[in-house]
């Protein structure tokens, strides 16, 4: 499974660097596509209200895909350069698998705790004064309740910080990295237009 996953990868990493434009275009697609697929499988079960929502969105999601072409070329044209440059030095390749691979012992971890944290409440009766009927609730101890909070809060900041980084891994510029610079870092005053417009 885990070479699937790796030749899967280098396959996408491949693409993306030859190809980088139609797989962008073919990614950003998907959207509205999912929206008109969910307004097909709602109507086939005969709940309108949904459907003419996914249709809506899907349309929504068209007009947002107009206004955002030009981004995504240039969007296309940083990912080619950034796979150029993953691919040209595998180092940043394994350190973004380093954090991938943290990223989910965490995730395993902390999926632990929670499911034990869950596993302390009970099942309790309640209710059934004045006639009425008797309902089963869930109920958590208060240090359960605390610990659950903590690990969501902890597994939301891992998460948030292996994103920042993989981009940082990525966009830093260490001195073998291209002449031009860092991939994500702002252009400089100097290759603005002398013109003075805005691009």
């Amino acid at each position: 499974m885990v070479l699937l996953l790796m030749a899967i990868g280098a396959a996408w990493l491949a693409a993306l660097c030859r190809h980088a434009i139609p797989v962008v275009y073919v990614t950003v697609a998907m959207i509205p596509l999912s929206w008109f697929l969910g307004a097909a499988t709602a109507a086939q079960l005969g709940n309108a209200p949904s459907a003419a929502v996914f249709v809506a969105c899907g349309l929504l999601s068209l007009l947002w895909l107009r206004c955002v072409r030009r981004k995504l070329e240039l969007t296309a044209a940083l990912i080619q350069e950034a796979t150029q440059v993953l691919s040209s030095h595998p180092s940043l390749v394994a350190a973004a698998l380093g954090i991938l691979l943290g990223l989910l012992v965490l995730f395993a971890l902390l999926g632990t705790s929670i499911v034990l944290l869950i596993a302390t409440g009970s099942w309790q009766l309640e209710g059934g004064g004045g006639g009425g009927g008797e309902s089963c609730v869930f109920v958590l101890p208060p240090a359960s309740q605390a610990g659950l909070v903590l690990s969501a809060a902890a597994l939301l900041w891992s998460t948030m910080l292996a994103f920042t980084l993989r981009y940082f891994t990525v966009c830093a510029p260490p001195p073998t990295r291209s002449a031009q610079g860092p991939l994500c870092a702002p252009p400089s005053p100097q290759s603005a237009p002398a013109s003075g417009a805005v691009l």
